[in-house]
């Protein structure tokens, strides 16, 4: 089961920075801080939030510890344009994970799962998992968990 490892209370909230993305290309990369590959991007105006920020500049997503964003590439906002947390809610007891809206399925995520929206539209939302998969869940499987 895919879970954040901390659950979303008012104290972890003031200690969260949201940040939108700002960059002259429109994207950022998203790195594995540990190797420095490329594993995402993320397009401007993407809401996030993180936790601290590396001794090299990067900040450490909220929804994966091991993923960053360069601080440079970011504009501090205000917290109530940051959804930190929602959770999966699917009768089926787990919604699928996909490439693209609609695209070819790379995981599962069991309901009760939380997930970090950073992106999307009207039927589909770009996630990261606690694991820092990113990828698409249909709206209607996700429910709002904590707004800040």
């Amino acid at each position: 089961m895919l879970t954040l490892g901390f659950s979303a209370t008012p104290t972890l909230a003031q200690s969260l920075t949201c940040a939108r993305v700002r960059d002259p290309d429109g994207w950022v990369n998203v790195r594995d801080l540990s190797s420095g590959q490329v594993v995402g991007r993320l397009n401007n105006n993407t809401h996030l939030a993180y936790r601290s920020v590396t001794s090299d500049g990067f900040a450490i997503l909220v929804s994966a510890l091991n993923r960053g964003v360069h601080q440079s590439r970011l504009e501090t906002v205000p917290n109530r344009y940051c959804n930190v947390f929602w959770t999966v809610q699917d009768p089926d007891g787990w919604s699928n994970l996909r490439r693209s809206p609609g695209g070819d399925i790379i995981g599962r995520v069991t309901s009760g799962g939380r997930v970090l929206r950073i992106g999307g539209g009207e039927d589909w939302a770009q996630v990261i998992t606690s694991d820092g998969t990113f990828g698409y869940i249909h709206n209607s499987r996700l429910q709002g968990m904590s707004t800040w």
